[in-house]
């Protein structure tokens, strides 16, 4: 038995695409945990929270690139449902790991030491 939770709907807001963003992404898209389903603005997201579409919401400010070579980094906004708590605490944890997965994969393709430039608010 596993209490995993899998292909679990997350809104993905990305104010501006682009190249970073687009790697960003893609970590949630070839996960098992989540089904992304792409939004351009909050207000469409939290609408289709509010109506049980998504269970989470990832939101990356139009900044979001710019800031991540800034010294404090670029903020990332996790919103999870939290009507079940059980639930909800599954999809921070995943979310996190999601997080820490693309920041290695940038580390490594940049022959780099892991460094942290976000924060999850």
């Amino acid at each position: 038995m596993s209490l995993d939770a899998e292909h679990v709907p997350v809104a993905l807001v990305i104010e501006r695409p682009d190249a970073e963003t687009a790697g960003f992404t893609s970590v949630f898209r070839q996960s098992r945990y989540f089904s992304p389903v792409g939004f351009r603005e909050m207000g469409a997201a939290e609408d289709a929270m509010r109506r049980g579409l998504v269970d989470g919401i990832v939101h990356l400010r139009e900044d979001f690139s710019r800031r991540m070579r800034d010294p404090g980094g670029a903020p990332v906004q996790v919103i999870v449902n939290g009507i079940d708590a059980n639930n909800a605490r599954l999809i921070s944890g995943y979310v996190e790991g999601a997080l820490s997965t693309w920041l290695l994969q940038k580390a490594n393709a940049g022959g780099t030491a892991l460094a942290v430039p976000l924060r999850v608010e």
